[in-house]
């Protein structure tokens, strides 16, 4: 907990909007396509590279997490 001398990050930072989140998401997005990281969208809504990576919803943890990829019949 932080002393009356030191603030939280949160405290300190000016309150995010929805739509500056949502360009924060873009901008790492745009990030990846420049590093040369091709990025696909898969039917259930999994951010891929189709190779080795996947971005997925962890049902569990409630939070997106980074998995290995999986292919349909369970390959990686």
């Amino acid at each position: 907990m932080p002393t009356s001398s030191q603030s939280s990050p949160a405290s300190t930072e000016a309150p995010r909007t929805e739509r500056s989140l949502w360009q924060s998401i873009a901008d790492a997005l745009n990030a990846a396509q420049a590093a040369g990281l091709a990025v696909g969208i898969d039917l259930d809504g999994t951010l891929t590279d189709h190779k080795r990576w996947s971005v997925i919803w962890d049902r569990d943890t409630k939070q997106w997490t980074v998995a290995a990829y999986d292919t349909e019949d369970g390959a990686a």
